[in-house]
């Protein structure tokens, strides 16, 4: 997702906070992170695709901007298929999108687990280098910015 600043040449990416399986991380987990200096709490919003709710790819990119962050987006660009390793070694390919914030909701399905954080790319990378597939995705998002900045038509929904 993507959030525009207002001095004309600044951009945020948002990230979200990684969601837990119990409401909070517990400490021993936190206290390792702190140990090896790793910032692992933030990602990008990201999802499965849902075949009852989402009829592409740019369908479920939206959907999850919104039940994750409470962001209404419109995709301006395509980042491409990224690919990790799963917890347990199985591999997962996400297709990637920037997208132009419409509206920020006050409430949203997951507010209660999930907060959202806007930053500029360079803090973005910062907060994704856990993992490479996610820095890759930080880098295109920035680069796409650089060069839709001189075309300012995709900040405009009409």
């Amino acid at each position: 997702g993507g959030g525009g600043g207002g001095d004309g040449g600044a951009y945020e990416l948002l990230l979200v906070s990684r969601q837990s399986k119990k409401q909070k991380e517990d400490s021993r987990k936190k206290k390792e992170a702190a140990m090896m200096d790793v910032d692992d709490r933030y990602t990008i919003p990201a999802g499965k695709f849902e075949a009852d709710k989402d009829t592409s790819c740019e369908d479920c990119a939206e959907r999850e901007a919104m039940e994750e962050a409470g962001v209404e987006c419109r995709l301006v660009h395509d980042l491409g298929w990224h690919s990790h390793k799963s917890k347990i070694d199985q591999p997962i390919h996400t297709r990637y999108f920037l997208g132009a914030c419409v509206r920020l909701l006050e409430s949203w399905q997951e507010d209660g687990s999930r907060e959202r954080l806007w930053c500029c790319p360079e803090d973005a990378l910062r907060h994704v280098a856990y993992r490479g597939d996610l820095s890759d995705v930080v880098r295109q998002a920035a680069d796409a910015l650089r060069r839709l900045g001189g075309d300012r038509s995709w900040q405009d929904p009409g």
